[in-house]
């Protein structure tokens, strides 16, 4: 399974032209070993189908399903845990429905958010948004790059050890700057999903964490 929580996660998207499944096997044979199934179009059965699906798939390739929102879902299909928003279910509920052995995230948008939820029971926070993003409704004011070294300066400061990971309209260009805030990782919706070549997005993505691990990126 790789890192406990991986530091490169996708998000499946609704599209016209693509489904959940075709999307998340796209990024899983390039290298991704984390998704997200994220739709806001599909009625809970709909999502038990798909997300049964994209479960065995995550199996086959050894990856991890987390499922956006939806603590009944994930439960259902066994995934590996749930990603919750601010107007979701409380984190505390989800862990009693989940389990301790399952994985919550949680959505943060400030130090405020983070302060508030810190001693809950939250295996990682996604930040953001980085910037306007059109997959997402409703999108908070993006918190930029300034906005992200601000948060994890905070956590570092204040021993704050969860893993936090940026999202919101992140492209591969900006992920020099994103890690020399020294952030745990980055979630990736529509850099990938709506690329003209979708695998070659991915690779981009990876062989930009290879060289942060190697040291060369956000020290150049």
């Amino acid at each position: 399974m790789g890192e406990p929580i991986a530091s490169l996660q996708f998000l499946t998207q609704d599209l016209p032209s693509q489904t959940h499944i075709g999307l998340a096997k796209v990024v899983l044979d390039a290298g991704v070993r984390w998704i997200q199934y994220r739709t806001k179009a599909k009625l809970t059965q709909e999502m038990l189908v798909e997300a049964e699906k994209i479960k065995l798939l995550c199996c086959e390739y050894q990856s991890r399903l987390i499922i956006n929102d939806n603590v009944f879902v994930a439960k259902e299909v066994d995934a590996d845990g749930v990603h919750l928003g601010e107007s979701d279910m409380p984190v505390s509920e989800a862990r009693i429905r989940l389990g301790t052995n399952k994985i919550i995230g949680a959505t943060v948008h400030s130090i405020f958010d983070l302060e508030r939820l810190k001693d809950e029971s939250i295996d990682y926070f996604g930040l953001g948004p980085f910037r306007y993003t059109s997959t997402k409704e409703n999108i908070k004011t993006p918190i930029g790059l300034q906005g992200l070294k601000q948060v994890v300066n905070y956590t570092l400061k204040h021993a704050i050890h969860t893993p936090i990971v940026a999202i919101g309209g992140i492209l591969v260009s900006d992920l020099k700057d994103i890690f020399r805030t020294k952030i745990h990782g980055v979630a990736v919706a529509g850099a990938i999903s709506m690329a003209n070549n979708q695998e070659l997005a991915v690779k981009e993505f990876l062989s930009a964490f290879e060289r942060r691990y190697d040291g060369l990126l956000a020290n150049s």
